[in-house]
């Protein structure tokens, strides 16, 4: 988290670096059972929530939680196993489905190098964190940043004041 902390962020510049809040990220762990073969809102409950075992963090820029990617699929994908959001289904109604393998920022619990990935046909599984993956930085805006326009779509990003 360093790199994205540092030198992305200095990257972006002053400007779009005050628009981004602080955040606390849980870099805790949750197990394969927990999180691939459950719903959603149960992979959130031991990523983030109340059964969480989980390490925070303070910072401005994180990565992808693997609920992050289960809650970017239509609703009607929120109540089947996470590891069948790999389906045709699943994966072209999801706008966090890149066709890339890339890592979350959750970890498998019990272990310290190995974390959770979406390979590149939207299958979640476990890695070593040595692996090769893309990564996506994610952050949250300030309270006081707002709304302008845009469908957040290539041809019509989001645009914010």
């Amino acid at each position: 988290m360093v790199n994205l902390n540092s030198n992305y962020l200095n990257y972006l510049g002053n400007e779009w670096t005050s628009l981004i809040a602080d955040s606390k990220w849980q870099v805790g762990g949750a197990s394969y059972g927990n999180v691939v073969s459950s719903t959603v809102k149960t992979a959130y409950n031991y990523e983030i929530a109340n059964n969480a075992e989980y390490t925070e963090w303070i910072g401005k820029i994180g990565l992808m939680y693997v609920s992050d990617y289960g809650y970017a699929a239509s609703p009607e994908n929120w109540t089947i196993n996470m590891g069948n959001l790999n389906a045709d289904s699943n994966i072209n109604n999801n706008w966090m489905f890149m066709g890339i393998s890339e890592w979350t920022i959750s970890r498998r619990s019990g272990s310290t190098d190995r974390s959770f990935f979406v390979n590149n046909t939207g299958y979640l599984n476990i890695s070593r964190t040595n692996d090769i993956f893309s990564i996506r930085p994610v952050f949250y805006l300030n309270s006081n940043v707002s709304y302008v326009s845009g469908d957040g779509t290539q041809s019509d990003p989001y645009r914010v004041n």
